[in-house]
């Protein structure tokens, strides 16, 4: 069953392996971390060594509440009169910055909304990894503090970006209880697996079309990381996925510092902004001409608002403007259908196959567990995805193509039509490889993990052209929109060279490369050469 809540007006791959490790030193963690449990921070028990005593924290929070509500002045008072350690000062000292611009701001219309449906799991009972069972529930203060500090980001965000930016958090309350984890990689972190509450695959594919970014939020105990950057909307693990959007997996042990932190984390793709985690003493080479101290994260975001994102426009930000979701409601109705038929024990069983032989190096025993997988749940396309260029590898092509294929069904997108195009090649079948790849070209629904693929298959189509009709001209447009989608850029410049009409230079070339990429900075990296 699910309902909405009160809709507050207006809210690239990065794992937190610690709350520590993340935020030592930052005033607003170690604050907030207390309030959501009621105690003392979860990552120092002992009261007389937390960096802020309770009194500091009420305070706080007092804060924190007049923030949001818009009482400016009376929330920087509070800020100011905090005592903190001389390693939290300067954190403090930016964060105070940060609330002063938004009181000058006062009524802000922003330019673009970056909106995000927050769908927070009331109830949850799960096995970890580790074996351990874990039950809990949300309750009405973790509720409240969730939207406190979705207004509370809201507003800073507005601060960062000088009133063109603000964020729509809509929440919506889900009441089924979560029942299964899902472990993304081979890392051992996992999350809420969404597809294992009745109904929601379906909400999700009718509610995310109008949303940037999917925010899942659930009661504290099952994990304690916290996930930003981008994902295709799982509406079934390993089998069915929708468009490409931000994404922000937290808990409610996380709080106002780690959702401004992990939101981030889905507009640098957008920006163009690598490495992660700038602010460190390392990866802050990168960046040279910011010059905040490290660690100061406040500080860095609003560094890289007021120069990188500025510069790629915040409407450029945007995702449900730009990925469309590649299912039909066809191949959806039909996939729900059959994966339901599926006893819900095979459906973990199977994820277990397929994680085991996803990790297997001798191809007998990664063959068998993959095999398994998909006999235990037939539309378990990454299993089939995985034969497949297991298959490739062996030099089996025929059960390589099949398993393509069959993956293609449900899961059509480059990566899947460019291994079924090169299995053909091996098979003999040229028009039917050019024919796999045209349609990976179009199954392509700008997807940043599908663009090289989406090169390659351009890639092929060049070679091919040229080859087997000599159409040149044909060709070398092909080869270039390889290049524009990311695809290997040496080996894509060798074939430009060969299909060339008009004799150019290097530099010659180069420039007419760079003028067809534009300022994009989503292809920048394929003229680092």
């Amino acid at each position: 069953m699910f309902y909405s809540g009160g809709k507050l007006k207006n809210i690239y791959y990065t794992w937190i392996k610690s709350f520590l490790s993340l935020c030592l030193g930052i005033l607003f963690i170690a604050v907030t971390i207390h309030v959501s449990h009621g105690g003392e921070p979860w990552w120092d028990a002992d009261a007389e060594k937390a960096p802020i005593r309770s009194r500091e924290r009420n305070k706080a929070l007092e804060a924190y509440e007049a923030f949001a509500a818009g009482k400016y002045d009376a929330a920087l008072t509070k800020l100011r009169g905090l005592t903190v350690s001389p390693d939290e000062r300067t954190s403090l000292e930016t964060m105070i910055r940060i609330w002063e611009k938004r009181r000058s701001l006062g009524t802000v219309n922003p330019s673009f909304v970056y909106k995000a449906l927050v769908i927070n799991i009331n109830s949850v009972d799960v096995t970890t990894q580790a074996g351990k069972h874990v039950t809990a529930k949300m309750t009405e203060k973790e509720k409240d503090l969730a939207e406190l500090y979705q207004e509370l980001t809201k507003k800073t965000y507005e601060a960062f970006s000088n009133g063109e930016m603000t964020i729509d958090f809509e929440p919506l309350y889900i009441d089924d209880t979560l029942t299964s984890l899902s472990y993304p990689s081979e890392s051992g972190m996992e999350f809420p697996r969404l597809d294992s509450i009745p109904g929601l695959p379906e909400l999700l594919r009718k509610k995310m079309g109008g949303f940037d970014i999917l925010v899942v939020h659930s009661p504290g105990g099952i994990t304690g990381t916290a996930l930003g950057g981008e994902w295709a909307v799982p509406y079934i693990e390993y089998a069915l996925y929708g468009p490409r959007r931000g994404r922000l997996i937290l808990n409610t042990a996380h709080n106002y510092g780690i959702w401004v932190h992990e939101l981030f984390h889905s507009l640098e793709g957008h920006g163009g902004i690598s490495p992660i985690h700038g602010y460190y003493s390392e990866p802050r080479l990168n960046f040279p001409d910011w010059h905040g101290v490290s660690g100061d994260q406040f500080d860095y975001f609003d560094w890289h608002f007021g120069t990188t994102l500025k510069k790629t426009g915040y409407r450029n930000l945007s995702f449900y403007t730009r990925y469309q979701d590649p299912t039909t409601d066809r191949t959806f109705s039909e996939v729900m259908e059959k994966y339901r038929a599926v006893p819900i024990p095979d459906r973990y069983e199977a994820d277990r196959n397929f994680m085991e032989g996803r990790k297997a190096r001798d191809p007998v025993l990664k063959e068998e567990l993959l095999k398994k997988a998909v006999s235990l749940s037939p539309l378990h396309s990454s299993a089939l995805y995985e034969l497949g260029e297991l298959y490739m590898s062996l030099n089996r092509h025929g059960e390589a193509y099949e398993a393509y294929a069959k993956t293609a069904e449900y899961f059509p997108r480059p990566s899947v039509f460019l291994g079924e195009g090169l299995a053909l090649i091996k098979l003999g079948d040229i028009d039917g490889a050019m024919a796999s790849f045209e349609k990976g070209i179009m199954s392509f629904a700008r997807d940043s993990v599908e663009q090289n693929r989406l090169g390659e298959c351009y890639y092929q189509l060049a070679i091919l052209t040229d080859k087997i009709y000599g159409d040149k001209a044909k060709a070398y447009a092909q080869a270039l929109k390889a290049i524009e989608n990311g695809f290997n850029f040496v080996r894509s410049r060798e074939l430009l060279a060969s299909l060339q009409t008009e004799k150019l230079s290097y530099d010659e070339t180069l420039n007419r490369y760079k003028k067809l990429l534009g300022e994009s900075r989503e292809y920048a990296h394929i003229l680092m050469v």
